[in-house]
């Protein structure tokens, strides 16, 4: 858990502060920000004394949590009456940008509050401090909105050799990453804005909002056009045409004045939709890394994640762990035999396989090697895998198969609220993140390189079970995955093999009755996926929208001759796995049934 002593501070659970953007930090985002654990601000600078009574008490009314206030400094009668405003609502905590509030900090401190205080330079933290300041932010040049012109990397640790209270970072941080570095250069949290403009929660224009997603890091630049102070905005037509006409630019606020005369000012779409070719769209260098508009909680639940993972190093094997190798092979030759080559040259008692899509956290291999210990009786091992891009949403956490030898993940698409917390026994392991026990793996057999990709889990998680080897799902054991990240979700190559790889499955897995029964469960399937890409849902929506009715149709015939074609050797193979399985047919009809992948969830997920 990232925790500092700036939290004891501010009451607050996580070192990370929302930027007081003015007009954007309204209630909505300012409570995301505060129910998460971190300390959501309102920007008052755009607001009158009024407006800004009215957004603390909506803030009230969204949470219970702490919660700041921020206005601008520089001209201390404008914001007085702003300031009784937040005494006679009982503020705890004022965030002042462009100066030091010196009119304001004795009566705060006599009122218990706490005084954080933006800065550009050193100079500037010194003063904050020796006016008495409780924490100053080093801001660099990267932010959006108005900003210094010395970069974060060197001001941090400078300011927070200069000054003895705790000092935040801000300006291009947008990631976990980004918090972990500032804390590193000695900083006791992070401040952070343009990540949560680009939220449906802040008070931002669709072409704003757009424009975060859209442009890259070199897409921003430092103007004093638009307020009459240097402010980092993105790059457009109306602030290029004052390059070289710097001179009329009037001072601040008169120069805040005719930009709002120009109706260039209303970013937060008040009024509607802005001009983003020429209206003022304060933004930060961070931008390149923004790739989706997303909810607030889930983008303070990956910067919490990432800086946590990111905090604690790379994953490490128990004991430390041999050293490891690469094995380069010269051609790709699937998931399959790329693993049986790994599995062959490994030699320990229990390996592990993770794919190049997947991210582990620190005590992954910790995890199953405990549960290896505590469950000699089980030959495989299901990790707790959540989505990569959603990391508080289940990937898998085990496997769940329909009665034609389809599969799909426990779990797929689940957001977690600690359903699956509690260790249990499951089918068995997805291959993206799995342990399998080397006596087992000698009893049953590797991976069937036919399969080349795809259902192969399934197939090698059936083979265990019939042999009587059980699956322990580690709840643990965490890894991240990004889903079908080599060849697609959905891609003509995962079709086919999903489909072709499905019957081998079937024919040389499942008991008689079961097999001879497949065919109807698939026509069911048919029929539901059918219903399903008419509908545009599910998988299969997005296949119809990808691919015309002729090319899945050539798909499946495709995957049916290639699957009679490996009948024969199926088939053999189906021999020699029934006459060696430990499992009487009630048993695996039971067991299939306990783990059996419903047919809605099949069809209509994607």
């Amino acid at each position: 858990m990232l925790r500092t002593p700036v939290c004891e501070l501010l009451e607050i659970d996580v070192p990370i502060v929302l930027a007081g953007m003015g007009g954007v930090s309204t209630a909505p985002l300012v409570a995301a920000v505060s129910e998460c654990g971190g300390l959501g601000v309102i920007g008052g600078a755009t607001m009158s004394p009024d407006e800004l009574r009215r957004e603390i008490r909506a803030t009230r009314e969204r949470t219970d949590k702490p919660f700041a206030v921020d206005l601008l400094a520089p001209r201390p009668d404008a914001i007085r009456p702003h300031m009784q405003v937040v005494y006679d609502e009982d503020v705890r905590i004022f965030v002042a940008g462009l100066a030091v509030p010196d009119d304001f900090i004795e009566e705060m401190h006599a009122r218990g509050m706490t005084v954080i205080v933006m800065t550009g330079k050193v100079r500037h933290a010194e003063k904050a401090a020796a006016s008495g300041a409780d924490v100053v932010v080093a801001q660099g040049t990267e932010a959006g909105g108005h900003t210094g012109e010395i970069g974060g990397m060197a001001l941090v640790p400078q300011v927070v050799d200069a000054v003895d209270i705790p000092v935040l970072a801000a300006g291009g941080i947008t990631d976990g990453r980004g918090i972990v570095a500032a804390m590193a250069l000695g900083a006791q949290g992070a401040v952070i804005g343009t990540r949560f403009i680009a939220t449906p929660e802040a008070q931002a224009a669709p072409s704003y909002r757009q424009a975060l997603v859209e442009r890259g890091s070199a897409d921003t630049m430092r103007t004093r056009c638009y307020t009459g102070k240097p402010a980092r905005a993105i790059r457009n037509t109306y602030a290029e045409s004052w390059l070289g006409r710097e001179t009329e630019i009037q001072p601040f606020p008169a120069q805040v004045v005719h930009t709002m005369r120009e109706g260039l000012m209303d970013y937060m779409g008040n009024l509607g939709d802005c001009d983003a070719d020429r209206a003022f769209l304060p933004a930060g260098q961070g931008i390149g890394s923004i790739d989706a508009i997303r909810p607030a909680a889930e983008v303070f639940a990956d910067l919490v994640a990432e800086a946590e993972r990111v905090a604690s190093g790379p994953p490490q094997a128990p004991n430390g762990g041999p050293d490891a190798h690469l094995r380069r092979l010269s051609e790709n030759t699937g998931f399959c035999h790329g693993n049986n080559v790994a599995l062959a040259e490994a030699d320990g008692d229990l390996v592990v396989l993770v794919n190049n899509d997947a991210e582990l956290a620190p005590d992954f291999l910790a995890c199953l090697a405990d549960a290896d210990r505590r469950h000699p009786e089980a030959g495989m091992f299901a990790a707790r895998v959540m989505m990569f891009d959603r990391r508080e949403v289940f990937d898998s956490v085990g496997l769940l198969v329909y009665p034609d030898g389809v599969c799909r993940s426990r779990g797929w698409l689940e957001k977690d609220v600690g359903q699956y917390d509690e260790p249990v026994e499951v089918l068995g392991p997805v291959g993206c993140a799995a342990a399998y026990r080397r006596t087992m793996l000698d009893d049953v057999g590797v991976f069937d390189e036919r399969y080349f990709a795809y259902l192969e889990d399934l197939d090698l998680a059936l083979r265990g079970q019939l042999r009587g080897w059980g699956c322990r799902y580690v709840a643990d054991a965490r890894a991240w995955h990004k889903k079908s990240m080599t060849s697609g979700n959905h891609s003509k190559f995962k079709a086919f093999h999903v489909e072709r790889n499905r019957i081998w499955n079937a024919v040389k897995l499942f008991p008689l009755r079961l097999l001879l029964l497949s065919p109807v469960y698939t026509l069911a399937r048919y029929v539901a996926q059918g219903f399903a890409a008419a509908t545009g849902t599910g998988i299969s929506g997005n296949f119809s929208r990808d691919y015309s009715r002729g090319e899945l149709a050539t798909i499946l015939v495709r995957a049916y001759v290639s699957a009679f074609a490996g009948l024969p050797e199926t088939w053999r193979l189906r021999r020699k796995i029934q006459r060696q399985r430990k499992r009487g047919a009630l048993d695996v009809y039971l067991l299939m049934r306990r783990y059996r992948l419903p047919l809605l969830e099949l069809a209509f997920k994607d």
